[in-house]
């Protein structure tokens, strides 16, 4: 009897630490189904006092509970990486929904998902929870994606009418195209950042050596305007309204802002190029009507000096070759021509007054003048 009491406060703390153990399992909720029969006959042995069985079971039952205890641990912490995961699933869709709302999507469905995927996490059924934000995800990467597609297409779109409208007023930009073939190949392969993020770039170069080529022919426009002004002046033809229409282009320029838009400044460009064609159009009447004049005063002065015996050379035959010119608008040419047969027939003149004839030289401009001024 003895020798049983003191097997029995020998083994009492131990199999109380036990049961301590399995009770704390079970409250917990471990799963205790391996070792819930051993404990059973662990306490039953203790009871009856058959301390050998209970001897017997103790390493059955330990091993039994460090099972249970890591089984226990293992799930916790894989429910602990349940929950984070559903609670940053859950954040990331919220933001994407925040992001694609602004853009004006319909997203019932995936904010529907993320509701019950919060409900779940409420309700620490974390599996659910971060099933149903896993979907949402899913369901928003979808939309990300055709919303990339349909951006990627626009900005190349955006890219193709600039090209366009670029061609129409006859600038060359071959670098920028074949940026924008590039954009359309990593479209075509479902690269929508990369096609849109090159789009994008070659729209920018497009406006920025639209602009300097656009600048470029302002000033080579100007220019020429400056030097038919001279030729105005030179002429003697009134050069008020072309000077305030040209002045009117230099305001204009001058205040066009920095917003890299090329439709202000390819406006300028038309305009003065139409102001130039409108200003030449008027020189070249004007002068037109000068070379018929002085053509036909050199014809009157060829016919008479000839008329007179006073050899011309092929002076007629040019002076018809001079109102062919004037006839076909090439007014500048017959007016050149027409210099150099005065200055020719001036020499003639010249010779025969040398020789002594310039009674009758005189008396034949003398009939010019008169017929002219009538």
């Amino acid at each position: 009897l003895t020798w049983n009491v003191f097997e029995r406060e020998k083994l009492e703390p131990i199999v109380k630490e036990y049961f301590d153990r399995f009770k704390a399992l079970k409250a917990k909720g471990a799963d205790l189904s391996d070792v819930e029969s051993t404990i059973a006959d662990l306490d039953d042995a203790f009871e009856h006092e058959r301390y050998e069985d209970v001897k017997a079971l103790l390493p059955n039952a330990e091993d039994g509970l460090d099972a249970a205890e890591r089984r226990y641990e293992n799930e916790v912490a894989k429910l602990r990486y349940m929950r984070k995961k559903a609670e940053e699933n859950i954040q990331i869709v919220k933001k994407e929904i925040t992001e694609l709302k602004s853009l004006g999507y319909d997203l019932k469905e995936a904010e529907d998902l993320l509701k019950e995927a919060e409900d779940a996490l409420q309700e620490g059924n974390f599996g659910k929870s971060a099933q149903d934000s896993v979907r949402a995800r899913q369901l928003l990467s979808q939309l990300t994606k055709e919303f990339e597609e349909k951006e990627a297409a626009h900005t190349i779109e955006k890219a193709e009418g600039l090209l366009e409208r670029c061609s129409e007023l006859g600038l060359n930009l071959q670098k920028q195209m074949r940026m924008l073939e590039d954009a359309r190949t990593l479209f075509e392969s479902g690269d929508y950042l990369g096609a849109k993020e090159t789009a994008k770039n070659a729209h920018s170069q497009v406006i920025e050596d639209a602009l300097k080529k656009l600048g470029e022919r302002v000033d080579t426009f100007l220019m020429r305007a400056e030097e038919l002004m001279e030729k105005y002046r030179q002429q003697k033809i009134d050069t008020s309204e072309f000077e305030a229409a040209l002045q009117r282009i230099k305001d204009r320029v001058a205040k066009l802002d920095d917003s890299r838009a090329i439709e202000p400044l390819a406006k300028v460009s038309d305009d003065i190029r139409d102001i130039i064609s409108d200003a030449y159009s008027k020189y070249l009447d004007v002068m037109g009507e000068r070379a018929i004049e002085i053509h036909h005063r050199l014809m009157e002065l060829a016919r008479e000096m000839s008329g007179r015996g006073i050899d011309i050379g092929s002076i007629t035959q040019e002076l018809s070759r001079a109102l062919e010119m004037i006839n076909k608008g090439s007014v500048e040419e017959a007016m050149s021509l027409l210099d150099n047969i005065e200055m020719r027939l001036n020499n003639i003149r010249d010779r025969y007054r040398e020789m002594g004839l310039g009674g009758a030289v005189a008396e034949m401009e003398m009939k010019i003048a008169t017929e002219a001024y009538d």
